[in-house]
């Protein structure tokens, strides 16, 4: 079993970590609540296009707020989220016929590129980097920083 204290000082990943509390009924709950379609689809690393509600309504089993206390902490509401994700993660690289593409985003006047890797087919990466007419959120830190996307290389 991996502590809280081993995921914390980087001994294990974060998804190592959550994965060890990952079961089948966590599995079912996401494929009925959420749908298959909906996570294999999914080209978000971290599935932030499924509103964080509807990840919150999700289930909290005592079983794996045990399991996570074994660990040497209690189960938030964030623990609950991460594991669910986690579920989200095996369930998309189980069913998933894409696969994983380096690619870089081109902004309208800037100069700045975005780098990253994400799963899915290249026609699904375009779409989904174009939708809303192409505008795309780049701010960080909660800073809202809109860019117009005018190109996507596939780099692989």
């Amino acid at each position: 079993m991996i502590t809280r204290q081993q995921r914390l000082s980087g001994q294990a990943t974060h998804r190592e970590y959550f994965a060890q509390f990952v079961t089948d009924a966590i599995k079912q709950v996401l494929l009925q609540r959420i749908g298959k379609s909906r996570i294999v689809e999914c080209l978000d690393p971290d599935f932030a296009s499924i509103p964080i509600n509807q990840w919150r309504a999700l289930p909290a089993y005592r079983s794996t707020a045990e399991a996570i206390k074994a660990t040497g902490t209690f189960m938030s509401e964030v623990d609950k989220v991460c594991v669910y994700k986690e579920a989200a993660s095996q369930i998309r690289e189980q069913h998933a016929t894409s696969r994983r593409h380096s690619i870089r985003v081109r902004f309208q006047g800037m100069p700045d590129t975005l780098t990253t890797d994400i799963n899915g087919t290249v026609e699904s990466i375009c779409a989904y980097y174009m939708q809303n007419d192409g505008m795309l959120n780049i701010g960080t830190g909660g800073e809202d920083r809109m860019a117009k996307v005018v190109g996507i290389d596939v780099l692989d």
